[in-house]
């Protein structure tokens, strides 16, 4: 068990995928200006940064400061995008109407639009230059440095999901923390993952649920926000089902480590 490598190769190719996924939903984007071309974009950078930090530590990440916080750019710019696009999707969902909220969100829209094309040449030259950056310089990593990784951060989990006062503000939080390890075990070989023995569909699970909790409470915020007195029964409505879905979510959590990961260390 203790002889499986996780090759630098292994992880280069994983990152150069993602990195062409990343610009190929990128420039579909500027094609068809599709929501989901951004959405796509920025999950391939998540997994990209989730696979960087996680397996190549901090000493590795020092090295390539100036370009993480390049890539972090254009991911935070497509964010502002994304965030008026769920927050639109959201409001059609909800069949909400409000004509002045709604056109602010469309002006919005148009101008980070614009705004991220202006950037056209300058984002995929950048995106150019860091590729190499990012994809290459991993070392090779053994079973029982990775189980370390994933011990460490499902212990903190653990603590999050198992105290007795559990802190609600930081769940979507913990949400990311979740996905960036399901992230990285999608690049580990079959066996190594039998080694870990995370249990996928349960943290998968927890994160849809946790997801759907947070995207509740945008839409409460966006009709706090539009100031219509007449969305107070469907305001009554939503909170019932946050308070819902926050009970679905600590019950899950229960035995929280049993749950994700055949033995906690």
């Amino acid at each position: 068990m203790s002889r499986q490598i996780l090759k630098s190769k292994v992880q280069e190719k994983y990152l150069h995928d993602l990195w062409d996924k990343m610009t190929a939903h990128l420039l579909a984007f500027y094609d068809a200006q599709q929501p989901e071309d951004i959405h796509q974009m920025r999950v391939a950078i998540k997994k990209i940064r989730a696979v960087s930090v996680l397996l190549q530590g901090e000493k590795r990440m020092k090295k390539i400061k100036k370009s993480r916080s390049k890539l972090r750019d254009i991911f935070q710019h497509a964010g502002r995008l994304r965030s008026v696009h769920v927050h639109l999707a959201l409001m059609e969902q909800h069949q909400l109407n409000h004509e002045e909220h709604l056109k602010a969100l469309k002006t919005e829209l148009a101008n980070e639009t614009a705004a991220f094309y202006q950037l056209h040449d300058n984002y995929l030259k950048t995106l150019k230059k860091l590729k190499s950056e990012f994809s290459k310089g991993a070392e090779d990593l053994k079973v029982k440095d990775i189980e370390k990784i994933y011990v460490g951060q499902l212990k903190d989990l653990d603590s999050f999901f198992t105290n007795d006062s559990p802190d609600t503000d930081h769940l979507h939080e913990k949400r990311k923390l979740i996905k960036q390890l399901l992230y990285v075990h999608q690049c580990l070989p079959e066996k190594m993952k039998k080694s870990i023995g995370l249990h996928v569909d349960y943290l998968d699970e927890m994160q849809e649920l946790i997801g759907n909790w947070h995207d509740n409470l945008l839409i409460i915020e966006i009709l706090r926000e539009s100031g219509n007195d007449e969305m107070a029964e469907e305001l009554e409505k939503l909170g019932q089902q946050c308070s819902d879905l926050e009970g679905e979510i600590w019950t899950k959590a229960n035995y929280f480590a049993l749950k994700a990961v055949d033995e906690l260390h």
